[in-house]
Protein backbone atom coordinates (compact mmCIF):
# COMPACT_ATOMS: atom_id res chain seq x y z
CA UNK A 1 0.00 0.00 0.00
CA UNK A 2 1.02 3.39 -0.81
CA UNK A 3 1.64 5.57 2.23
CA UNK A 4 0.79 9.81 2.42
CA UNK A 5 4.42 11.10 2.60
CA UNK A 6 6.49 8.18 1.08
CA UNK A 7 7.82 8.34 -2.12
CA UNK A 8 4.88 8.22 -4.96
CA UNK A 9 2.41 7.83 -1.90
CA UNK A 10 -0.46 10.23 -1.58
CA UNK A 11 0.05 13.13 -1.76
CA UNK A 12 4.16 13.25 -2.06
CA UNK A 13 5.51 15.47 -4.69
CA UNK A 14 6.49 12.84 -6.62
CA UNK A 15 3.20 10.85 -6.63
CA UNK A 16 1.01 10.54 -9.53
CA UNK A 17 -1.54 12.66 -8.36
CA UNK A 18 0.73 15.53 -7.55
CA UNK A 19 2.03 15.16 -11.23
CA UNK A 20 5.04 13.21 -10.42
CA UNK A 21 6.18 10.03 -12.31
CA UNK A 22 5.29 6.59 -11.54
CA UNK A 23 8.20 4.69 -10.07
CA UNK A 24 9.15 1.29 -10.77
CA UNK A 25 8.04 -0.81 -7.63
CA UNK A 26 9.42 -3.74 -5.83
CA UNK A 27 12.17 -4.37 -2.84
CA UNK A 28 14.89 -1.95 -3.77
CA UNK A 29 13.97 -1.05 -6.89
CA UNK A 30 12.08 2.39 -6.04
CA UNK A 31 13.79 4.71 -8.53
CA UNK A 32 13.93 7.98 -7.87
CA UNK A 33 15.48 10.88 -9.92
CA UNK A 34 18.92 10.16 -10.92
CA UNK A 35 18.82 6.53 -10.42
CA UNK A 36 17.41 3.74 -8.76
CA UNK A 37 17.80 3.49 -5.13
CA UNK A 38 20.29 0.66 -4.25
CA UNK A 39 20.58 -0.61 -0.60
CA UNK A 40 24.19 1.17 0.56
CA UNK A 41 24.52 3.87 -1.83
CA UNK A 42 23.16 7.31 -1.67
CA UNK A 43 19.70 8.33 -2.73
CA UNK A 44 20.40 9.23 -6.58
CA UNK A 45 23.51 7.65 -7.06
CA UNK A 46 22.22 4.61 -8.96
CA UNK A 47 23.85 1.83 -9.29
CA UNK A 48 27.38 0.70 -11.62
CA UNK A 49 25.08 -0.67 -14.29
CA UNK A 50 22.39 2.13 -14.55
CA UNK A 51 23.32 5.82 -13.46
CA UNK A 52 19.64 6.79 -14.85
CA UNK A 53 20.81 8.20 -18.08
CA UNK A 54 19.84 6.83 -21.22
CA UNK A 55 21.89 4.06 -22.97
CA UNK A 56 24.16 4.34 -26.28
CA UNK A 57 25.64 6.76 -28.06
CA UNK A 58 26.01 10.50 -25.88
CA UNK A 59 24.39 12.88 -27.26
CA UNK A 60 26.73 16.31 -28.85
CA UNK A 61 25.80 19.30 -26.08
CA UNK A 62 23.52 21.66 -27.33
CA UNK A 63 25.44 24.80 -29.60
CA UNK A 64 25.77 27.81 -27.43
CA UNK A 65 24.10 29.50 -30.27
CA UNK A 66 20.93 28.41 -29.21
CA UNK A 67 21.17 30.97 -25.84
CA UNK A 68 20.86 33.91 -28.31
CA UNK A 69 17.70 33.05 -30.69
CA UNK A 70 13.83 33.26 -29.38
CA UNK A 71 11.63 30.01 -28.42
CA UNK A 72 9.91 29.81 -32.01
CA UNK A 73 13.88 29.58 -33.35
CA UNK A 74 14.80 26.81 -31.12
CA UNK A 75 11.36 25.16 -31.63
CA UNK A 76 12.61 25.57 -35.92
CA UNK A 77 16.32 24.13 -35.28
CA UNK A 78 14.51 21.38 -33.13
CA UNK A 79 12.33 20.25 -35.77
CA UNK A 80 15.63 19.99 -38.21
CA UNK A 81 17.96 17.95 -36.01
CA UNK A 82 15.29 15.69 -35.34
CA UNK A 83 14.28 14.92 -38.75
CA UNK A 84 15.20 11.74 -39.05
CA UNK A 85 14.36 11.42 -43.10
CA UNK A 86 17.50 14.10 -43.80
CA UNK A 87 20.74 13.30 -44.82
CA UNK A 88 23.37 14.49 -42.68
CA UNK A 89 24.55 17.10 -45.39
CA UNK A 90 20.87 17.88 -45.92
CA UNK A 91 21.12 18.68 -42.28
CA UNK A 92 23.64 20.96 -41.80
CA UNK A 93 22.14 23.20 -44.95
CA UNK A 94 19.12 23.36 -43.24
CA UNK A 95 21.06 24.38 -40.06
CA UNK A 96 22.89 27.14 -42.34
CA UNK A 97 19.76 28.35 -43.45
CA UNK A 98 18.49 28.41 -40.54
CA UNK A 99 20.99 30.54 -38.69
CA UNK A 100 20.93 32.97 -41.79
CA UNK A 101 17.26 32.97 -41.02
CA UNK A 102 18.55 34.14 -37.57
CA UNK A 103 20.98 35.82 -37.93
CA UNK A 104 23.29 33.77 -36.29
CA UNK A 105 25.17 32.43 -39.04
CA UNK A 106 28.62 33.36 -37.83
CA UNK A 107 27.41 31.49 -34.79
CA UNK A 108 26.55 28.39 -36.55
CA UNK A 109 29.74 28.70 -38.49
CA UNK A 110 32.16 29.12 -35.67
CA UNK A 111 30.04 26.01 -33.77
CA UNK A 112 30.63 23.43 -36.85
CA UNK A 113 34.42 24.90 -37.16
CA UNK A 114 34.73 23.37 -33.76
CA UNK A 115 33.30 20.64 -33.71
CA UNK A 116 35.04 19.89 -36.71
CA UNK A 117 38.39 20.27 -34.95
CA UNK A 118 37.22 18.53 -31.83
CA UNK A 119 36.64 15.35 -34.22
CA UNK A 120 39.37 15.66 -35.77
CA UNK A 121 41.29 15.71 -32.42
CA UNK A 122 39.77 12.88 -31.22
CA UNK A 123 40.61 10.89 -34.06
CA UNK A 124 44.12 11.56 -33.77
CA UNK A 125 44.23 10.75 -29.49
CA UNK A 126 42.31 7.20 -30.54
CA UNK A 127 44.55 6.41 -33.21
CA UNK A 128 47.64 7.62 -30.92
CA UNK A 129 46.12 5.21 -28.26
CA UNK A 130 45.81 2.09 -30.41
CA UNK A 131 48.96 2.26 -31.92
CA UNK A 132 50.21 2.27 -27.99
CA UNK A 133 47.84 -1.01 -26.82
CA UNK A 134 49.87 -3.78 -27.89
CA UNK A 135 52.87 -2.64 -25.92
CA UNK A 136 50.91 -1.62 -22.73
CA UNK A 137 49.28 -5.20 -23.21
CA UNK A 138 52.49 -6.80 -23.24
CA UNK A 139 53.69 -5.17 -20.54
CA UNK A 140 50.55 -5.66 -18.44
CA UNK A 141 50.93 -9.18 -18.88
CA UNK A 142 54.77 -9.66 -17.99
CA UNK A 143 53.76 -7.98 -14.85
CA UNK A 144 50.33 -10.25 -14.29
CA UNK A 145 52.53 -13.42 -15.47
CA UNK A 146 54.78 -13.53 -13.02
CA UNK A 147 54.04 -15.05 -10.26
CA UNK A 148 57.47 -14.83 -8.03
CA UNK A 149 56.40 -11.43 -6.71
CA UNK A 150 54.20 -10.96 -3.88
CA UNK A 151 50.53 -9.05 -4.43
CA UNK A 152 52.04 -5.91 -2.90
CA UNK A 153 54.74 -6.05 -5.19
CA UNK A 154 52.17 -6.84 -8.12
CA UNK A 155 50.07 -3.43 -7.65
CA UNK A 156 53.33 -1.47 -7.04
CA UNK A 157 53.76 -2.70 -10.54
CA UNK A 158 50.80 -2.22 -12.25
CA UNK A 159 50.96 1.33 -10.34
CA UNK A 160 54.41 1.89 -12.00
CA UNK A 161 52.64 1.52 -15.42
CA UNK A 162 50.07 3.57 -14.83
CA UNK A 163 51.95 6.41 -14.00
CA UNK A 164 54.23 5.43 -17.13
CA UNK A 165 51.57 5.65 -19.22
CA UNK A 166 48.35 7.37 -17.59
CA UNK A 167 46.39 7.62 -21.15
CA UNK A 168 46.53 3.78 -22.05
CA UNK A 169 45.93 2.35 -18.71
CA UNK A 170 43.01 4.78 -18.07
CA UNK A 171 41.09 1.81 -20.11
Amino acid sequence: PKRPGFPGGPGSPNSPDQGGPEFARGPGRTVFPGGPRVPGLPRGSGSPCFSGRPRGPHAFPLPPYLQNVTETAKQEYFLIVTNNSLTLVEQKAKIQLWGRKNKIEDEVENFNANMAKLRKEIEKNVTELIQKLPDAFKKISVITDNEKQTRLQLFEAIKNLTAEEPKVTQL
